[in-house]
This record gives C-alpha cells, structure tokens and sequence, in this order.
C-alpha cells in the first residue's frame, strides 16, 4: 500500500478522470504501476459503494415521500354528502328528493322550502293558499 499523501494525490487524479476513462485505463493496461493499480480498483469499489448508498437512500426518500403523500390524500378526503340513492347531493338542498330521515336533521332547507319528502311542494298539493 503506497503512502497516504501518495494515495490521496492518486484519488485526485482518479476523480478528475472520471471512473469510465479510469476503467478503460485498467482493462488497457495503461497503469503499469501496481500500487497505483490497486489504488485505483479499492477507488472505483469506494465510488460504487457510494453511488449504491445514494441510490438506497434516494429510493428511501421516494418512498417516504409517496406513502406520506398517500395519507394525505386519504386524510383530506371529504366524506360523501349523499345519503340517498335518489338524493343528488346535499352541497344543493334544493335539488334533495327522497326521505327526509335518511339525511342529518341539520338540513332542514327542505321544510324552509315547504318541499315534501316526495319532491314536490305543499302548495302544489293545494295544501297551501
């Protein structure tokens, strides 16, 4: 094993070259050197090891991400208004037709409206002048 000031001026030179124009030197025989050559192979399993770890931790963030996005949609969805299967919705009162039970006793637009649980009104009935 060469020297640390050595070996660190060598990771330099590594880095500033690039790991594809490294891996061609290697596999050319262009470092005739082999402390430089064992050198350069413990740098492209350190470079490897380290694109591995980000990929992982990318993959983690992406994940997290999604299922955190997930739960929010899920947490801010409104329930559904409509209670019954002939009622539109109860965002329009107006437009209710069906049973009043089968709605919350807090809608009460449709007795204000004199609307019938059948859909028409009471004056339509004649029982109202």
């Amino acid at each position: 094993m060469a020297e640390p000031e050595v070996e660190a001026a060598w990771r330099a030179e590594f880095k500033r070259s690039g790991v594809k124009e490294l891996r061609d030197a290697l596999s050319a025989d262009g470092l005739t050197d082999e402390l430089k050559r064992q050198a350069a192979f413990r740098w492209l399993g350190d470079e490897a090891e380290a694109q591995r770890l980000q990929q992982e931790q990318t993959y983690h963030y992406v994940r997290w991400t999604f299922l955190v996005a997930v739960a929010a949609v899920i947490a801010g969805r409104q329930p559904s208004r409509c209670f019954t299967p002939r009622a539109r919705c109860i965002d329009n009162p107006q437009k209710v037709l069906g049973p009043t039970d089968l709605r919350p006793k807090r809608y009460s637009l449709q007795t204000k409206l004199r609307i019938t649980p059948y859909g028409d009104t009471l004056r339509s009935r004649g029982l109202l002048g």
